[in-house]
């Protein structure tokens, strides 16, 4: 439940209605905000609960209705229906002569006082002149909140006429698709830029998506929301490049009480400056694209046992491979000999805390895993020209 609440707090934050359904539908009134049951017209009830019950999952649908209101629709696997919407996607025309939505949709409703109610239903909602950056960032939560490596999108629309009610209908129309596509396009390169590290192009990319649009940003929830996405959009990012979890779930809280925080426009500037800079960290740094399953447990094995780990016979015991196999394919993969990996990490672990701590030098020494002090001083000597003391005299 407390998936569906988040969900739920970035949808209504923007003005839209977020319903969880069972597999049976039983709140299917709240999806429309009992729109079609106020009507009185079952044709149109049953039309949109069909279409539901067809949904596949793991799939979002774009669906325009035959009002021309826009839905999102997901499909988890026990059965239950996320629905996002109705909203309406107006799109700025310049030309005079143009007859707008309200002028044109509704034409054909013969009945006064119905066609009265839809125009004010109409009006009331929530106008999203950017439906695909909804899209975009409905996906992504989605593929975050429910742990799914893609969410493909699906673009529907229905058209019906009855006796009792004839609507017309305004299909998607191409301008709105090639928006989303381009979003979707702009997005990716991002995402490929973040798997890269490569921290100048990101910084570019988003300065020029700020400026383009700020004046989107109808509040700072809503701004802390496009961070909460950039983020998310990161993480994904850092996750496809190799980077072990412990390190993006640091820098993921980080961020997240970073965006908490924020209270101005240009302090979420910064914090996107910041967020791009600390991802693409963990990429240069922990990126282990490229290297085989058993070297990548190799290691991170290595990595977060530090302080106990010290032969090759410790890491092929512990991923459970054969200390030889293991040796070969280190060397060809890695170019160095897992223990000289195991001691490469370990002195690059002191310098750190030489560089930030004011521990002892014997303490810092056992804190890595040497026993003995001399035998930490020679490979401290061996890895970086310095004794520990002349290191730490020179910062």
């Amino acid at each position: 439940m407390n998936k569906y609440k988040f969900l739920d707090g970035l949808m209504t934050s923007q003005g839209l209605n977020f319903v969880v359904n069972s597999a049976e539908l039983e709140d299917f009134d709240q999806i429309d905000y009992e729109f079609r049951k106020n009507l009185g017209n079952p044709i149109l009830q049953d039309s949109l609960r069909k279409y539901i019950s067809q949904l596949n999952v793991n799939i979002l649908y774009f669906y325009t209705d035959e009002f021309g209101f826009h839905y999102l629709f997901f499909k988890l696997e026990n059965g239950e229906v996320l629905s996002v919407g109705p909203y309406k996607i107006e799109i700025l025309i310049t030309d005079k002569n143009y007859k707008g939505y309200e002028q044109t949709a509704f034409e054909d409703i013969s009945d006064p006082f119905l066609k009265d109610y839809v125009k004010k239903f109409y009006q009331s909602l929530p106008d999203l002149r950017t439906g695909n950056r909804l899209i975009k960032q409905y996906t992504i939560l989605l593929e975050y909140v429910f742990s799914l490596s893609e969410v493909p999108l699906e673009i529907n629309s229905y058209h019906i006429a009855t006796e009792e009610l004839s609507v017309g209908w305004t299909p998607f129309s191409f301008q709105s698709l090639k928006m989303i596509e381009e979003r979707y396009a702009d997005e990716d390169e991002f995402m490929l830029e973040v798997e890269k590290g490569n921290t100048n192009a990101l910084l570019s990319w988003n300065w020029d998506r700020n400026a383009k649009s700020s004046h989107l940003v109808g509040s700072m929830q809503a701004a802390r929301d496009s961070l909460l996405i950039l983020s998310t959009l990161c993480r994904k990012a850092v996750q496809r490049a190799n980077v072990h979890p412990y390190y993006i779930n640091e820098v993921s809280a980080y961020i997240y009480r970073r965006i908490s925080s924020v209270t101005i426009f240009e302090e979420g500037n910064d914090v996107a400056h910041e967020m791009i800079v600390l991802y693409t960290d963990l990429v240069k740094k922990h990126s282990l694209r490229g290297y085989s399953p058993i070297i990548i447990s190799a290691i991170n094995y290595i990595d977060f046992n530090l302080s106990t780990v010290n032969s090759l016979s410790d890491v092929a015991d512990a991923i459970t491979v054969n200390a030889s196999y293991l040796s070969t394919r280190f060397k060809r993969e890695v170019h160095k000999t897992v223990t000289d990996y195991i001691h490469s990490k370990k002195i690059g672990m002191a310098q750190y805390y030489l560089r930030n701590s004011k521990d002892s030098i014997s303490s810092i020494a056992e804190k890595v895993g040497y026993q003995d002090d001399n035998y930490f001083y020679k490979m401290f000597k061996k890895h970086t020209n310095l004794t520990p003391s002349e290191y730490r005299a020179r910062l």
